[in-house]
This record gives C-alpha cells, sequence and structure tokens, in this order.
C-alpha cells in the first residue's frame, strides 16, 4: 500500500500590534469589477498559484481567488466547475474541524475553523474538471504549469536546498513561494515520489521545525 505525506502542519501564534494614527482621507477604494458568467464559462485553466487560484481564459487573467478569503475561493471555483460536494470533518490530533469541498477526487479545499496559514487548505490530485457549464475539459496546474504526474527532478535540482524538505523516494518542495513575513518556506508546494508529482498544494509549507 502505497504512503502518502501530508504537508507538515503549521502551527504558530501570530503577535499583532496596534496604533492609532492621523491620516489625510484619500480617495475611497474602488472594488474590483464582478466577473461575469460568461467569463466563468470561458475559464480553460485553473493556475495554482503560490497564494491564490488563478482564473485564466485562452492565456488571460480572469479572476484570482486568494488564499485570505475562503468564500470567495469557493465561489469562483464553483462557478467554473459547478458546485463541490461538501462534508463537515471532525477534529482531528493535529487539525480542528473543518468542512471539505471537494470537487471529484481532482480538487480539495478543507476550511478549518482555525486556519494556520491563509484561510483554506488547497490540494490538487489531478490535472483536469469538467467545466460546469459546458463540460469542457479545465487544466490544473502548478505555477509553472506543471500537473500531477508530471517528471520535475530537474527542477527540483536547481531549488535551493531550504525549499526541499525530504529526500529522492519522497519530498516536498515549494513551486513558488508567497507569505515573506513567514520565516521558513511556504507557498504552492508539490509532494513527490522519485521527482513525480503526486500532489500540488497551497498554501504548503517546508522545514518550518514544527510537528503536530
Amino acid at each position: 500500500m502505497q504512503k502518502t505525506l501530508t504537508p507538515i502542519a503549521v502551527l504558530f501564534a501570530l503577535s499583532l500590534t496596534s496604533c492609532a494614527a492621523t491620516t489625510a482621507a484619500g480617495p475611497a477604494p474602488v472594488d474590483p469589477a464582478p466577473v461575469s458568467e460568461t467569463a466563468y464559462a470561458d475559464v480553460d485553466t485553473i493556475a495554482v498559484a503560490a497564494d491564490a487560484f488563478v482564473l485564466i481564459a485562452d492565456g488571460d487573467e480572469v479572476a484570482r481567488l486568494a488564499a485570505t478569503d475562503v468564500e470567495a475561493t469557493i465561489t469562483g471555483l464553483s462557478a467554473v466547475l459547478g458546485d463541490p460536494t461538501t462534508t463537515n470533518l471532525a477534529a482531528a490530533e493535529c487539525s480542528g474541524a473543518a468542512t471539505e469541498h471537494a470537487w471529484g477526487d481532482v480538487l480539495r479545499i478543507i476550511d478549518r475553523d482555525v486556519d494556520a496559514i491563509g484561510d483554506y487548505d488547497a490540494r490538487v490530485f489531478g490535472g483536469e474538471l469538467p467545466s460546469g457549464t459546458t463540460g469542457d475539459p479545465v487544466s490544473i496546474e502548478g505555477p509553472n504549469g506543471e500537473k500531477v504526474g508530471d517528471d520535475i527532478t530537474g527542477f527540483i535540482a536547481t531549488l535551493d536546498e531550504g525549499l526541499v524538505e525530504g529526500f529522492t523516494a519522497e519530498a516536498q518542495i515549494i513551486l513558488d513561494r508567497a507569505w515573506p513575513d513567514i520565516v521558513f518556506p511556504v507557498g504552492v508546494g508539490a509532494y513527490t515520489q522519485n521527482g513525480i508529482i503526486q500532489n500540488i498544494g497551497m498554501p504548503w509549507a517546508v522545514n518550518s521545525g514544527i510537528d503536530c
């Protein structure tokens, strides 16, 4: 039976410092224009960036679903892929209670009661899902176009050793780093066996020095 590693749990305390300041009133921020249903239907690629899902149609970015906003992410992915299957997950030894949103066996979003980084945990286990509108294939890929099943041995060899955790047989790597305020590497990552991608995830941490 093949054993699959899970990304290292990242638990840390955040200290926030508040200060009062007086600033001149500037122009009110302008919300981005809503994405049309037609634009969502045209999406042919979902790229997992370091801190967001990027929806792409014919090479153009349609929307960016930030890892800090689970509701907008679920809404945007559902507009492209149709409604997910939703399951409530009980708390476990190393994680709190959570809600899982899954599109088949390919894409999973887990929304925990308490998220260590961002507002959800995403995992990709395949390279394609059907559009919820047209039924056409939507490619699911990493930040450099890599997919589950790809051999990225050459890419791993170019990485700084701090972005790789494990050994050749089984390794967790950072494909693209974000979250600069966190001292250990966090971003979009992959679990590989002998250089072949088994799954892609975001946010993903390596070499955190933290166990459960």
